[in-house]
C-alpha cells in the first residue's frame, strides 16, 4: 500500500463525522425553511420551484468543494504563498475602490 492509499484511509477514519452529519441537518433545515416560505409566494402564483433548485445547486456545489478542499494536501501551496498573499491584498484594494 501507497503512502497516498494510507493517507486517504487515514483521513477518512479521522474526519469529523458528527460535522459533517450537522452540516446536511442545516441544508435540510434551510430546505424545510424554503417550503414553508414559498407556500405564501406559491398561494399568489409565483413559482416557487427556481428557488428550490438554487438552493440544491449551491448545496451540492458547497459539498463538492468541502471534499476537494478536505482531500487536498495544503503543503502544497506552500511555494505559491507570497503570490496568494499578494493577490488578497490586491483583491481587498479593489472592494475599497468599486
Amino acid at each position: 500500500m501507497n503512502r497516498r492509499e494510507t493517507m486517504d484511509k487515514h483521513l477518512l477514519f479521522q474526519m469529523n463525522w458528527s460535522l459533517v452529519f450537522l452540516t446536511f441537518v442545516l441544508f435540510f433545515i434551510g430546505i424545510v425553511n424554503l417550503y414553508s416560505a414559498g407556500a405564501l409566494l406559491a398561494e399568489e402564483g409565483m413559482n416557487i420551484r427556481n428557488f428550490y433548485q438554487k438552493q440544491l445547486l449551491w448545496g451540492c456545489a458547497g459539498f463538492i468543494l468541502m471534499l476537494v478542499a478536505m482531500f487536498f494536501d495544503y503543503r502544497h501551496l506552500r511555494n505559491i504563498t507570497l503570490f496568494l498573499y499578494i493577490f488578497a491584498i490586491i483583491l481587498l484594494i479593489l472592494v475599497l475602490l468599486v
